[in-house]
């Protein structure tokens, strides 16, 4: 058996025993999308996940929507802690090709979370 982690969205289901039997060690879960859209799973499915010992990441999915909005947005409610991995998952085509996204990372006040700023620059 190999340590395994899943990605996993509200629109997969998942059974938290039989995937700790079957070696899961980390459960990565979508928690935004744009500027509006949370998934409804992600709260409570983050909650029971880190009660069973699982380790714990959170991925926003990106859209054409204000950059920094969308941070704002994904940081409200994944609310990451210092052993919370998080995530961008940035598909180029689906944003317009004339946008371009920078990342830069600035400290936040816990000395183990960094914040990721994405900025809009001119294309």
């Amino acid at each position: 058996m190999i340590n395994t982690i899943i990605d996993i969205f509200h629109q997969n289901h998942i059974d938290f025993d039989r995937a700790r039997a079957d070696g899961i060690v980390a459960i990565i879960h979508k928690a935004t999308e744009g500027t509006n859209f949370r998934d409804n799973e992600y709260r409570e499915r983050k909650q029971r996940a880190k009660d069973m010992g699982f380790l714990w990441g959170a991925y926003h999915f990106s859209s054409a929507g204000n950059v920094l909005d969308q941070v704002e947005h994904f940081l409200t409610v994944a609310e990451p802690d210092e052993s919370d991995l998080v995530a961008l998952d940035f598909e180029p085509k689906l944003i317009a090709a004339q946008r371009i996204l920078r990342i830069r990372r600035v400290l936040i006040p816990s000395p183990r979370i960094e914040r990721i700023v994405l900025e809009e620059v001119e294309g």
